[in-house]
């Protein structure tokens, strides 16, 4: 707050916010406005008042897909009454009996009466003033309309989902001392005391994890369990959709459960999703919002003890028992992080004959304190079984946590690379399974074996996006001229850039560049372009056509000489832009041409001949387009009552340019 002030922002004026400060304070942010000036304010004054309020927030994926929906939903007629929380289709528990009616209006003929607890489908949302009317149909096929709410409120319709089928009761698989080294049984029991939500083997039944096919990735029980709570103030009442929508993609629930949704207001007093007043008083705020999701059917650990049992299974009785050996000096070799220790191991595991890879035993017969220590837990990716750490997220391939894979993209459900810091100024270094990357300022991603430019991080978002490789110099020798390298998937900007690169050919010390011009539209990409290129009129006909701005048509000027003569490639340049007809000189007389020119743009009337300014019907199409152009229109043309009366149409001062009898 001691710093220089640099200017007094107007009320009322729009900013963007570009950082978030971490004093102590706790509401500083640095803000850019429209007039490009840039500085730290306070969020709220010194007695609390608010300075700053959230106009528009940018979202992306999911989290935008959930506001359309919620735009979908507030759009239906029944938006705001008790009926707005169900959909067609949806399989609710009736909570009382209610009374089935033939129509609509609660006064049609009775048809039946739905006792407790029975099971109805959703077939029609109804759409008259009190809201609270739907038609279903029961089990036995009765239907018919009922009431979401009773008269006084009470709640006789509950939203579930269909049951999952029940796994075959089979018996358990005991599991003893001596069919299991005594190392993996105590780490069993210290599992149960931990991680309660971990599966064990003597509680898993053989046939269900027989039949479980992984997916492509998995996080462990409690991460999977990890709920949150979200506050709602007085004023955030009509957005509560919108915040928790927001809230689920944050923090990366994919398909969030609203059964497990609980409210309570300031009162203390708790509601489930559709049971809290429609008219909420500011007494009731704030108001929280309690998600807990339920036990996952399977888990990160589901698929370790899987993989357990079989390699465990897969080891001769000899093995089993010297096993037990080897994971007693793994555990006390990493805890004194002593690689001669490892060694020694490692030697007895290979004169048992247990399997052996590049880092040693696989995971599944590794101890459990040495893949997954304090603060770890296991992660399913891409059918591997990785140690993530619970706090940072980053990435581990167990037992070696020298080097990340990297880190753990909870909102993409995905494994993205790890910045890591080096002590180069102006570049950075990143870990992507194993591989390190270079990582300029610019965010391209450059591979330090190749010398090549394999991706780059989008800078709206900060992901990262890998392509095919872009020879270094070929990169280097776009960028110094104004080009920008771009990932596939980007959007069309209005800088120039080069989206799909390029073959190089060697020629006189300079690469050529083969543009794909279909995506590029940008003049300067068709001046490097190989000279077929250059002369291929459909190329820069669809080049022009689907370039940003009206001075798209300049990329004809880095065509072939013969193609900034042809008639076609100047009348779709005329068509955009007037002042392309400065180099439409060979068509000045043409009367077709000029005609379609004047119909766009009636001021290119000027570049006709005298021939053409004195053609009636030329002149009347040009000053119907545009007033203005009874300034190039002939003299002798100008007592013409019908072009005159066009011309003033538009504008009165166009009568400047009238014959004097007509202005008389």
């Amino acid at each position: 707050l001691q710093s220089p002030k640099i200017a007094q922002l107007l009320d009322g004026c729009r900013v963007e916010v570009t950082q978030i400060g971490s004093g102590a304070s706790g509401k500083r942010i640095a803000i850019q406005d429209t007039g490009s000036v840039q500085g730290w304010v306070s969020v709220v004054s010194s007695s609390g008042e608010a300075l700053v309020r959230i106009i528009e927030k940018e979202l992306r994926g999911a989290a935008r897909e959930k506001r359309i929906e919620a735009a979908v939903k507030a759009a239906r007629h029944d938006h705001g009454k008790h009926t707005a929380r169900f959909e067609v289709g949806d399989v609710c528990h009736v909570i009382t009996a209610v009374i089935v009616r033939k129509g609509e209006a609660l006064d049609s003929p009775q048809v039946a009466k739905l006792p407790d607890r029975c099971q109805v489908e959703v077939l029609e949302i109804g759409s008259g003033p009190s809201g609270k009317r739907l038609s279903v149909r029961d089990e036995k096929g009765v239907s018919g309309w009922i009431s979401v709410v009773s008269s006084d409120g009470t709640q006789l319709l509950r939203k579930v989902k269909a049951p999952l089928p029940e796994p075959l009761p089979l018996p358990a698989v005991p599991v003893t001392l001596e069919e299991y080294p005594p190392v993996i049984e105590s780490k069993i029991v210290e599992t149960k005391k931990t991680r309660s939500q971990a599966p064990s083997l003597s509680t898993v039944p053989a046939a269900s994890l027989a039949k479980f096919v992984e997916p492509f990735f998995l996080v462990s029980s409690t991460r999977a369990q990890r709920g949150f709570d979200l506050e709602i103030s007085y004023l955030q009442r009509e957005d509560i959709e919108q915040l928790l929508s927001e809230k689920f993609a944050s923090e990366g629930i994919q398909e969030p459960s609203y059964d497990h949704l609980k409210l309570r207001d300031a009162t203390g007093k708790w509601y489930r999703p559709g049971e809290a007043p429609d008219v909420p008083t500011p007494d009731l705020f704030p108001l929280t919002l309690y998600y807990r999701p339920p036990k996952p059917q399977h888990s990160a650990e589901t698929v370790l003890t899987l993989r357990r049992r079989e390699a465990y299974e897969a080891l001769s009785p000899s093995q089993r028992k010297g096993l037990s050996e080897v994971q007693r000096q793994l555990e006390c070799a990493y805890n004194a992080q002593n690689n001669d220790l490892v060694d020694r191991a490692m030697r007895l595991a290979h004169s048992l004959g247990l399997p052996l890879g590049t880092g040693g035993l696989p995971s599944s017969l590794m101890p459990e304190s040495v893949c997954f220590p304090k603060g770890n837990e296991p992660l399913l990716y891409d059918g591997h079984i990785y140690s993530m750490h619970s706090t940072s997220l980053l990435v581990f391939d167990p037992p070696d946590f020298s080097v990340p894979m990297g880190i753990w993209n909870p909102q993409r459900q995905r494994v993205d690379p790890a910045v890591l810091q080096n002590e180069h100024p102006n570049r950075s270094d990143i870990v992507h399974f194993g591989k390190t990357f270079h990582m300029l300022e610019q965010g391209h991603i450059i591979d330090p074996d190749s010398q090549q430019v394999v991706g780059m991080i989008r800078p709206m978002t900060g992901d990262f996006e890998f392509f095919d490789p872009i020879p270094l110099q070929v990169a280097e020798f776009m960028m110094k001229r104004g080009f920008r390298l771009e990932a596939p998937t980007a959007r069309l900007t209005n800088a120039p850039f080069v989206q799909i690169l390029p073959e190089v050919e060697q020629q006189e010390g300079n690469p050529e560049l083969h543009l794909h011009m279909q995506t590029t539209g940008s003049s300067k990409a068709l001046k490097y372009a190989p000279l077929e290129d250059r002369g291929n009129k459909e190329i820069v006909m669809k080049a022009m056509r689907e370039g940003h701005g009206h001075q798209s048509w300049k990329v004809m000027l880095y065509g072939s000489k013969e193609l900034r003569r042809d008639r076609d490639v100047l009348a779709e340049a005329v068509k955009q832009d007037y002042t392309a007809m400065a180099y439409a000189s060979p068509y000045y007389g043409d009367r077709n041409f000029m005609m379609k020119a004047v119909q766009q743009h009636g001021i290119a009337l000027r570049y006709g001949t005298e021939e053409i300014r004195s053609d009636p019907d030329l002149a009347y199409a040009a000053v119907k387009t545009s007033w203005r152009a009874m300034k190039n229109v002939s003299r002798k043309l100008c007592g013409s009552s019908r072009i005159v009366r066009e011309a003033v149409k538009q504008c009165w001062q166009a009568l400047e340019y009238a014959s004097e009898e007509l202005r008389d």
